[in-house]
């Protein structure tokens, strides 16, 4: 017997490996613990095939089985192997994404030392004190000696070269367990039993007795895994004197969703948009929907009534969205009504948090899962709904690192592969989902009246030449836009201030012989970030400490250029003294920091709230009636015929976050270029928009009405580069099932040392994906064998 398994390894390709003939449980959708390179490295993989037949190779066996029953269902199996052939990914890019974190790692490593050890390796010191050690796992002696895990995992390994010692993998077992919840006892839920019941237990059991209590009566409950990891032996007792009781986690489930629910009531618009969702789920229910709602209009609670339908019936409900800075309000809606019953799962979790909620996920305790694009990754049994909000978001598109692929469109094919429901909503969908909508390939269902009666907002375009001309400006504040700030903080209202660049500023200029200072490794100016006081480029890290002078010229004439949101926050305190300040940016929201910001904003602890874009997406504030946009033109900066459809959907929902609540409100738009047409147009309904703009894309030949495939070019010079990509452009020619583009240097052309260059590949809408992938496959593979090791590393990016 043999089978394929996909190791956890970036840029891997899928390995073949022995199985062992006396054991036949082997199943599809297991980890197993397989050796690799020539040093045979333990390393967890998904087993993906398994073959009869003998081998006709030699193949290494398989170390160990990890799982006795498969971690993913066969629905999950296929949408990985498709994400393999359709997005012309590596297995390893996606068995990582597919076993995150400590679920795909080895935890720890068993060290046992050899009877024919030598006596002294090096270094010295270390070798005597961890031979002393003996019998403590890798992590235990990093405690003991306090060096760092992964340095003193390379020494081992070396000893281990040396026949000192062997290292065994510990990996933690993903064993299946019933969830249940926590809950007290009916016949000590009245005043009088509890009572009695409280006197006989001890000080420190009365507080947790207390506790649980008030959760019960709430309807909340708590896992009873949670509350044994916090009170372990004292949780038993109260347990065993019958006081409390454990209740299966469906069994909650049900008695939750069947709760009366009064905290909204649904407009007769979204009424009427909830009887055509459930009409399109009745009729068609493997049809993707897209649900266009204008801003403020309640899409959520239209997806709290369908998710409430499916729940009742038993299934998982997957709730996608683009940003984790979106989560915290959705979640606290979300929370409301479902309770325990839902989870949040992002990329910023700790490795512990993530873990957790994979191991629920696989052990049924959560139905509903509120996530960002890793999510659809998770090992889900009973999915029978999928949800993708703000689906235009260009968010929803991996970028950067392998594999790349849009969430939404792998969404879309993953509830085919169920033959589940999938919900897109917007109220600025992506004119590729717009169009399938309107030509019948989708649902459409739309929701154009706001939940709450409102008054648009008054739109001020600035002309910030004219502003700067006649000295009317204030800093970055445009005289309208500083009056409109004043007046509303006199009125105790709050202001969302839009800028797309974080740090203090983009630029570090020499002003006597106009040198930049740039990356090393990125053709990107760094960015000054003054309150660490260190230039860093936002591309690769790389990190330098302020420079007193010039070191072409040695001038002491620098002068940072341009703005960004920390610099614009020094302003605000500058100029408005009295408001409260927040930034909200890449910079001051790692953890679950963002969820404190949005907190406090949404409490009324602060005045002003100043971001990127993440203070434009889905956010819902009562009392915000101004918006500003510094810099507008620069959202139409990028060469990308996505620029404009993207800015008018980052101005139409910034323009949705004012006077949500029907108080009368202003967004001011800031710009050198008030003759841009865009500028003009966003206040027409988005179908006039689209219109326009689906002509212009089937004129030039972009989606809807082509499909594009990217071919990626990096290398460390730039002549070897150029001559490979004008091979490739030719043999792409030769192949004759596009039109091709290019090649050119990327938008920016360097990054992490390696020169960038593309190719744009330009197919009919319907075409022989699999021949046309194929084709690019064995070009490859025939690029590599033609320059060897002087190749440039060659990439494909689908549907760009």
């Amino acid at each position: 017997m043999w089978g394929v398994v996909w190791v956890r390894r970036r840029g891997l390709n899928a390995l073949s490996y022995a199985l062992p003939p006396e054991e036949k449980s082997y199943e599809v959708g297991i980890r197993v613990l397989v050796p690799l390179g020539r040093h045979n490295t333990p390393y967890v993989g998904l087993l993906m095939e398994t073959h009869e037949e003998v081998p006709s190779l030699s193949l290494k066996p398989i170390i160990q089985k990890l799982d006795s029953t498969p971690l993913y269902d066969p629905q999950s199996m296929a949408f990985f192997r498709w994400m393999v052939e359709y997005y012309m990914a590596t297995p390893g890019d996606v068995a990582h994404i597919a076993l995150p974190g400590r679920v795909g790692a080895i935890a720890d490593w068993r060290i046992v030392w050899s009877a024919s050890a030598p006596p002294i390796l090096s270094p010295k010191k270390l070798y005597l004190q961890l031979r002393a050690l003996s019998g403590l796992t890798l992590r235990q002696l990093s405690r003991e000696t306090g060096r760092p895990p992964k340095k003193l995992l390379s020494i081992l390994r070396r000893w281990a070269y040396q026949n000192a010692l062997s290292l065994h993998p510990i990996v933690r077992t993903a064993v299946k367990r019933q969830p249940s919840f926590i809950e007290v006892s009916p016949d000590y839920q009245t005043p009088e039993a509890f009572q009695a019941a409280w006197e006989t237990l001890s000080p420190d059991l009365q507080s947790l007795f207390l506790e649980l209590l008030q959760r019960t009566l709430r309807q909340d409950p708590p896992l009873y895994a949670h509350m044994l990891r916090r009170f372990g032996g004292k949780l038993r007792q109260i347990l065993q004197k019958g006081y409390v009781r454990r209740i299966p986690a469906r069994k909650y489930y049900e008695r939750l969703y069947a709760r009366s629910h009064t905290d909204y009531i649904l407009t007769p618009a979204q009424q009427n948009a909830l009887s055509a969702l459930r009409t399109a789920l009745r009729d068609f229910p493997s049809r993707p929907i897209l649900l266009h709602g204008i801003t403020a209009s309640g899409k959520t609670f239209l997806y709290m009534e369908v998710m409430r339908d499916f729940l009742r019936c038993g299934a998982q409900v997957l709730y996608l969205l683009p940003e984790i800075a979106l989560t915290k309000q959705t979640l606290d809606r979300l929370r409301s009504v479902f309770g325990e019953a839902m989870e949040l799962y992002h990329s910023s979790l700790t490795e512990a948090e993530r873990f957790r909620l994979w191991r629920a996920v696989r052990e049924d305790a959560v139905d509903v899962v509120v996530g960002t694009r890793s999510a659809l990754f998770l090992p889900f049994q009973r999915l029978r709904l999928i949800i993708v909000d703000e689906e235009h978001d260009a968010s929803f598109g991996q970028e950067g690192r392998a594999p790349l692929y849009q969430a939404r469109d792998a969404a879309i094919y993953y509830a085919h592969l169920r033959q589940i429901p999938i919900i897109l909503g917007s109220a600025t969908p992506a004119l590729e989902t717009y169009h399938n909508a309107r030509t019948g390939k989708y649902s459409y269902i739309p929701l154009s009246i706001k939940a709450l009666p409102t008054t648009p907002p008054q739109i001020h375009l600035v002309d910030m030449r004219m502003e700067l001309s006649e000295k009317l400006s204030t800093g970055v504040f445009s005289s309208v836009l500083r009056e409109l700030i004043e007046l509303t903080l006199s009125r105790n209202e709050q202001v969302i201030l839009f800028r797309n660049r974080r740090g203090y500023a983009p630029m570090l200029l020499c002003q006597s012989c106009g040198h930049r200072w740039e990356c090393s490794d990125c053709a990107i100016t760094l960015t000054y970030h003054k309150r660490s006081q260190v230039l860093i480029c936002h591309y690769c890290g790389h990190k330098e400490k302020l420079p007193r002078r010039c070191g072409v010229c040695g001038s002491e004439n620098l002068t940072l250029s341009g703005v960004g949101t920390e610099r614009i926050e020094e302003q605000l305190a500058q100029f408005f003294p009295q408001a409260r300040v927040l930034r909200m940016d890449r910079d001051t929201t790692s953890g679950h920091r963002h969820e404190e910001l949005i907190a406090k904003f949404e409490r009324g602890d602060a005045d002003i709230l100043i971001g990127t874009q993440m203070v434009t997406k889905g956010l819902d504030f009562e009392r915000v009636t101004l918006v500003g946009v510094l810099y507008a033109d620069s959202l139409l900066g990028r060469s990308d015929f996505r620029a404009e459809e993207r800015a008018y959907q980052l101005l139409v929902q910034l323009i949705g976050r004012a006077g949500r609540r029907g108080a009368a409100s202003h967004v001011v738009i800031q710009t050198f270029r008030p003759d841009i047409s865009l500028f003009h147009q966003i206040q027409l309904p988005y179908e006039d928009f689209a219109q326009r703009a689906l002509e212009q894309r089937n004129r030039y030949g972009y989606p809807p009405f082509r499909r594009l495939i990217t071919t990626n070019l990096y290398h460390k010079e730039t002549h070897p580069l150029e001559t490979q990509a004008e091979w490739w452009q030719r043999q792409l020619v030769h192949l004759r099932v596009g039109e091709v583009l290019g090649p050119v240097y990327a938008e920016i052309p360097r990054l992490r040392g390696h020169y960038h260059m593309q190719l744009l590949l330009k197919l009919p809408p319907r075409y022989a994906y699999q021949a046309v992938r194929v084709a690019l496959s064995q070009l490859r593979e025939a690029h590599y064998k033609q320059w060897g090791s002087h190749s440039a590393k060659v990439s494909f990016h689908i549907d760009p």
